[in-house]
């Protein structure tokens, strides 16, 4: 396992998957799972565009499939973002509706919210998102690293979807595609604290 800005070089035991794309020698090369490449590193029958400075730019109807499946309570997650269009657009995730699992990082609700999805429930934070890190914790809630507004959904058990980047796997397709730019994601398999959340925004800021 390689040790670098997604586990806070080595202090954070709980990442699955952690994907850069800002900097990367190239999309393929973006692909890799930079904590241990050759296991989750994405996937894709419908590739986004990118570049070194911006990351993976997506239209809407582009995806990555990390093949991380979340399968308990109180995972976690944070995406860098940047160049978002007006709309209803997730930026990474997944939404098993028959067992009512949420699990994503939405911008753009129109143009009135954000929202982070978590289990049961969708918490709608005023203020449609451009730009920024935003990350989840169980049903703690991060804006550059900041806690805004917990939720209140419940995790179910049950089989979920893969989580996508660049929109939400819905329905074993994608769903709410992302119109913007992607620099960095990261999702952990456990409850990250409040200071991981301000020193994972601050490290993603500076790639």
């Amino acid at each position: 396992m390689a040790d670098g800005w997604w586990n806070l070089d080595g202090a954070i035991a709980s990442c699955v998957g952690a994907y850069q794309a800002v900097g990367a020698a190239s999309l393929a090369a973006s692909y890799s799972n930079l904590l241990n490449p050759g296991t989750n590193d994405l996937t894709t029958t419908d590739a986004p565009t990118w570049n070194a400075t911006d990351g993976w730019i997506f239209n809407g109807s582009k995806f990555l499939d990390t093949a991380i499946v979340p399968a308990a309570a109180n995972w976690s997650m944070i995406v860098r973002f940047s160049n978002g269009s007006t709309g209803t657009y997730t930026a990474v995730g997944m939404w098993q509706e028959t067992i009512g699992n949420r699990f994503y990082l939405r911008p753009q609700h129109f143009s009135a919210n954000h929202i982070y999805g978590y289990g049961s429930a969708a918490n709608f934070v005023s203020g449609a998102l451009t730009s920024g890190v935003m990350a989840m914790a169980g049903v703690k809630s991060y804006l550059n690293g900041s806690p805004e507004a917990d939720g209140s959904g419940t995790w179910s058990a049950g089989t979920n979807w893969s989580i996508y980047i660049g929109g939400s796997h819905n329905n074993a397709g994608l769903a709410y595609g992302f119109i913007g730019y992607i620099q960095a994601v990261a999702i952990y398999n456990a409850q990250i604290s409040a200071a991981n959340v301000a020193a994972l925004t601050t490290a993603m800021a500076a790639l």
